[in-house]
This record gives structure tokens, sequence and C-alpha cells, in this order.
């Protein structure tokens, strides 16, 4: 049975094939004729959609300026040209092309820039759901320039094969046929007739006729009214002007309170003895349509999908600029995406695999982040501990803090961890003091006696072998559950994208080289990083300070750059072998399942399981790690001391100890030099080989030992 990934690549040749042929067989166009339409008014509306030519015709208004807020963010955006290229069995890997000659064409045109044709794509698309662009050829196979066609003098012509058979052109120096392959068609599909496109308009054109309506009234009110804004009352013992007394009367009146030119124009008018003034209605009947001229702007705009705040109404509603930046996201997202999108679909099936089957158009990346959604779900992060403060700050650009490893919450806080409950694992991380590891008082010497002895006493205290062994279970108990517990997050998602991706194949028509891909080592590096790592550091960082303290020394801890190479040496060793070990695990596990003949749901409980006894691994895993961190924080704390030229090998001296370490308790070695042990490896450090390089499982796994100083002045 022939794979599906191999019948995709004889379709696309075929069809690369078939392009080529056409492109041969039809000539170059020309640009097309380009004539100024008719302008007529009204949007007649008879039940169905209006005519595309009545809809533009109908450019004006709420539609208008909504459409106009829609064109103006498509041009701000750009396109970019990308190669897909597939590297291996489930990886697709994107390059975006500066400089192909697809990109030329986009901007080829000699009279409508790339902006400007994005522009009318936006007024077309969002108004009438319609828009056209012709491929003008060079007589060279390829098209070399794209034209914009006005949609209402687009008629489509339907063939019984393909449904759309080309398309002619309505000018006024006459009609233009052209192929199906000429046009690129973008269009939104009208739900009644998906061969038609719908636009926001048309769905609306009641409410935008009753809009317009209402406008031309009170544009006419104001234009033709003659109602005056006051008149004078004659009270019964008045004398009325009459004749031409009264016309030099309005006149003068005229003269003195005109609104433009008047003498006493804004001035308190002087009402003739016996008269009083009598003000009318402000608007005259016009104000009861303010509240229906606003419902039509939201619901027009509603259907366009632009709010308010985009077109710089930042007071609507009282509105912040903290909510208008999230209609702005809002709108990016629901409104100005869609429509990129299937622009982006059309430039690619219709033009770029002209040019490669592996091209395709889209617009870049310019959807802003939602900050308020980011906010929050950051302060839900860290009032939940699912993220550090120092996490928050690396993400923000910022150092670390000393405490930013520190989990922000309560002292009544107490963690639930079912899984470890159901494994025997207990609900609580070991608690050094409940376990009875709490480390003897430092006994530091008091701060006023600073003589040479009382500080020599001092430092002494704390390495000798029994302090230094329960400040080591101390700092085992401490940092151990941390690095279990990201282990097992490592470890669960691991499992969701094995299982996700095992969706997606058909287990028994794939080699097992194939199958290896579900689970490929170098997927994972962010994930060991983010969930791992923080925990290493801190653990290296907090505990070199106290044996830097605990030599005596006043100087701060420093991450020198042997110190980040030492980490990033031990991560990058920690994740190979924990990938490997599960990449055979999972390899294991597929292909018992497909040589028993099992089907998808068989093989992906396999792997379930085979992620659950990783996960059982996850403490030894820890402690060994804890182990290389410690090692190493106390190496750099000898180093930085300046006061340290040796070190002794200790074991924890019960029963469990190795034979191979028995044998070297007690062992003193130079601060540069290795311990020799008793397999004749070579160990700087407890879990930490010569040189920094690894040390065997054999001599590692489940270690317990630990290393102590030997101070210059005791050599």
């Amino acid at each position: 049975m022939p794979s599906p990934l191999a019948s995709i690549g004889r379709f696309r040749a075929r069809r690369a094939a078939l392009r080529a042929y056409q492109s041969d067989a039809r000539a170059a166009q020309q640009q097309p004729p380009y004539f100024p339409g008719v302008q007529r008014t009204g949007l007649i509306a008879s039940g169905s959609q209006p005519t595309t030519a009545a809809l533009l015709r109908e450019f004006n208004g709420w539609g208008a300026i909504a459409a106009r807020a829609i064109a103006n963010r498509l041009l701000c955006l750009a396109l970019e040209v990308v190669e897909v290229r597939r590297e291996q069995a489930g990886t697709i890997t994107e390059e975006v092309l500066d400089d192909h000659p697809l990109g030329d064409v986009l901007h080829a045109n000699p009279i409508f820039s790339l902006r400007q044709v994005l522009a009318l794509l936006g007024y077309w698309l969002s108004h009438n759901g319609d828009a056209y662009l012709l491929k003008v050829g060079n007589g060279l196979r390829l098209p070399a320039e794209l034209w914009p066609l006005p949609p209402d003098r687009m008629e489509l012509v339907s063939d019984p094969g393909t449904v759309i058979g080309g398309y002619i052109y309505h000018s006024n120096a006459g009609d233009v046929r052209y192929e199906a392959a000429d046009v690129i068609r973008i269009w939104m599909p009208d739900p009644a007739n998906p061969f038609a496109g719908l636009g926001a308009l048309g769905p609306q054109a009641a409410v935008h006729d009753a809009s317009k309506f209402i406008d031309e009234t009170v544009r006419s009110h104001y234009e033709k009214d003659a109602i005056p804004k006051v008149a004078l009352v004659a009270e019964p013992t008045a004398t009325v002007p009459q004749g031409e007394t009264l016309l030099r009367f309005f006149a003068d009146w005229k003269q003195r309170y005109n609104r433009r030119r008047g003498e006493l124009s804004g001035l308190p008018a002087m009402i003739p003895p016996g008269f009083k003034i009598q003000e009318f209605a402000a608007f005259g009947g016009v104000t009861e349509n303010v509240e229906m001229m606003a419902a039509f702007r939201d619901r027009i705009l509603n259907a366009y999908g632009v709010p308010r705040s985009v077109l710089g109404d930042t007071d609507e509603a009282g509105l912040g600029r903290a909510t208008a930046e999230t209609n702005a996201w809002v709108f990016d997202t629901h409104t100005i995406y869609p429509i990129t999108e299937i622009i982006a679909d059309a430039l690619t099936e219709r033009l770029a695999h002209d040019f490669d089957p592996a091209l395709k158009v889209r617009f870049a990346e310019f959807i802003a982040p939602d900050k308020d959604y980011d906010l929050r779900q950051e302060g839900q992060d860290l009032t939940l501990k699912v993220r550090t403060v120092n996490q928050v700050r690396e993400d923000r650009g910022l150092d670390p803090a000393e405490w930013g490893e520190e989990p922000i919450g309560s002292f009544g806080d107490v963690p639930y961890r079912p899984d470890e409950a159901a494994e025997g694992l207990g609900s609580q991380p070991d608690d050094p003091v409940a376990l009875g590891m709490e480390p003897e008082a430092d006994d530091e010497p008091d701060e006023d006696d600073d003589s040479p002895r009382a500080r020599t006493d001092g430092v002494r205290s704390w390495w000798t072998p029994a302090a230094a062994w329960q400040r080591f279970v101390f700092a085992e108990a401490r940092y151990r559950p941390e690095f279990e517990r990201s282990m097992r997050a490592v470890f669960a998602a691991q499992r969701e994208a094995v299982l996700e991706d095992l969706g997606g194949l058909r287990a028994r028509t794939h080699s097992r080289d194939l199958l290896d891909d579900l689970f490929d080592p170098t997927r994972w590096v962010q994930l060991f990083r983010r969930q791992v790592e923080p925990v290493r550091r801190r653990a290296f960082r907090e505990i070199g300070e106290d044996v830097l303290r605990k030599t005596g020394s006043k100087a701060a801890f420093r991450f020198t750059d042997d110190v980040e190479r030492a980490l990033l040496r031990q991560g990058a060793s920690l994740m190979a072998r924990v990938n490997e070990t599960t990449r055979r695990a999972v390899r294991r596990a597929i292909t018992e399942g497909v040589d028993a003949g099992e089907g998808q749901d068989q093989i992906a409980a396999r792997i379930r399981e085979t992620f659950r006894t990783r996960r059982d691994h996850a403490r030894t895993i820890a402690r060994t790690e804890v182990l290389r961190a410690s090692s190493g924080a106390h190496l750099e704390g000898f180093r930085q001391s300046g006061a340290v030229a040796g070190k002794v090998w200790n074991t924890s001296q019960d029963d469990a100890v190795r034979d191979s370490h028995a044998g070297t308790d007690g062992q003193r070695a130079d601060a540069d030099e290795p311990f020799v042990l008793g397999s004749g490896e070579l160990a700087d450090a407890p879990g930490i080989g010569a040189g920094g390089s690894d040390l065997s499982a054999a001599e590692s796994v489940n270690c317990r030992c630990f290393v102590t100083p030997v101070f210059a002045s005791e050599a």
C-alpha cells in the first residue's frame, strides 16, 4: 500500500505539470482597460443580496468608515514569501525568502503599489465580499504583475467540469474574456451560494438605507428649515408696527442680531415695549432620531467587526487606554486575521504555486499579544506557583533576583500532588526539620570577636564530617523534591506530545525508523531549560553561597563564565542521557506493539506505561542531579574563597556505601587534582568526573558522598 506522503507528492507533481502546460498554452495578458464607472445613488434591496455594482455605489456612511478602517489596517501589513520544506518524517520547516521573484511580482505593478492593492482588497472584501487580481504575464510562462479588477465589472463564466470556467471583464471598451488560471479570485463565500461573495454591507442593506434616509432627512431639515427660532409676542397694550415701520424693524433687527455679521451678536436683545420673546423648540422634531442613528451605527460597525475605539473613539462608554488596546487586539484577531488568511490562501494557490508548489504567501505576524490577558495569566501563574518570579523576570528581559526562586504564597499553602500520593511518595515534600535533619546551629563566631583564633575555630567547626554531612542531607531534602517534580513535569509533557503525534500516524503502515520521530530529543531543549535548569541553578547558587561563607570569606558568590559553562554542560548531559533512555523505551514499546499486531489504542497504552515507569525514575534522577549541583557548588566555593588548598572525600559511612567509595573515604587531593576511586575511575568530586566530565552511572547514581575542604593553613 503506498504511503500517504508518496500519494501527496505524486498529486503535487501532476498539478505542477498541468499548470506549466496551461501557462505555456496561453499568451501573456495585458493590463485591464480601466474606465470610470457611472455613479448612482440609493441601495435597492428587494429581499435578496444587492448586486455588487449597487453595493459599491453605496460606499458611504458608517459602512465606508468601517471598510476604511479595515483597509487601513491591511495596508500596514507585510507579505512574506515562504518556502516550505520537509526536513524529515514528521518535521516541516518554513524559511522566509527575501529575494524570490515571487516577491517582485507582488510589488511590480507600475500604477498600484502593494499597499494600495491591499487597501483595495480590504475595501472590496469587507464591503461586498469579492475581489479579483489579474495575473499579467511576460510571455515566459510566469506572472510578472498583478492588477486589481473592480468586482462590479466581473462576471463568472460557468463550466460543467470546473464550475468556474473563466471570467468576463466588462469595460466601456468592450468585454474581455479571461481564463480561470489568469485571475486570482478572493471571496468570502455566501452560505446561500458558495460561489458568490458575501460582504458585510449586503445583509445590512435595510439598516444602511434607514441610516442613510435619516441622515438625508436631518440634512434637509437644516438646509430648508424655515421655522424661526424665536417669536415676539405682543401684549394687549403693545402697539404693533405696520407697513413700512414693520419692515424697517425687521431690517434693523437682522442687522443687529445676525449670527454671522450682526453688530450686537451675542448680546441681549432690546425688546420693544409691550413685547416678550417666545423661544421655539431647538430641533423642531429631529431629536427623536438621535438614538436610532446611534443604534444603526453600532449595528453596521458590528457587522464589519470594527470596534468604535479603533476609529479613534476612545471615550466610548468610558473606555480607558487598556480597554482600547484590548479592542485593537480583538479587531486584529477576529476581523483582520481571517481576511489576511483568505488573501494569503488565494495568493498561495493561484500565484505562488505557479512558481513552485513548495512556496506559499503569508502575512508577517501582526497580532500583538493581549497585554491584559498576559498580565492576568502571569498573576495566576505566580499565585498558583506555576512559575517563579525569576521565570517571569526572564520573560520580561530582566536579571534574576536573589529571592526570585522562592514561591509566592502564604505559610498556610499546602500543595496537593495526587501522582506522588498514588505512588506512595507522600503528599508533602521531604521536610528536613520533620525528618530530624535540621542542621545544627552554625555557631558562627561573635561578630565583635574578630581575632584570628576565633575565626579559625569557627570555620573548623563548620567543616567537621558530622556537620558537613548534616548540611548535605539537609540540602538533598530541600532541593530533591523540587527537582523531582520538574522531571515529572517533563515526562508528562513528553508523554502528551508523543501520544498526540501518534494519533496522526497509522503505526502499521510506517517503518520503525519513522516511528523514531515520535520522540525526537531535539524537541525538548526549551522544556528542560524551562522546567529543570532553574532548580539546578538555584541549588548551585545557594549552596555555593553557603560554602563560601563557611570558609570564612565575606566575598559574594559569583556566577563566573566557568560556572555558566559547567551548568550548561551538566544540563546538556542530563537532557541527552534522559532523552536517549526515554527514546529507546518509547521505540521498544512501539516496536513490541507493532510486532504483536496491536492497534493504535493498545500501542498508546504501552506508551503511557512507559512514561509511568519513567516518572518512577524521577526521584533517582533528581537525587543524582542534586548531588552534581552540590559537589560543583562546593568546588566553586572552595576556589572563590582563596583559602582552600585541597579537598577530602567523605562517605555516609553506612551499609549503603559503594565498595569503590568505601575505600576512598578520607582520601585527600589537591584542589585541582582528581580523587582516585576504588574502580580506578577519576573524580573531581562525588558525581563529577575528572575535568568536569560525567562520572559513570555506576559511580554516581544515588551517591551520598560529599567533600570537605583542606585549608591552606592546614596543608
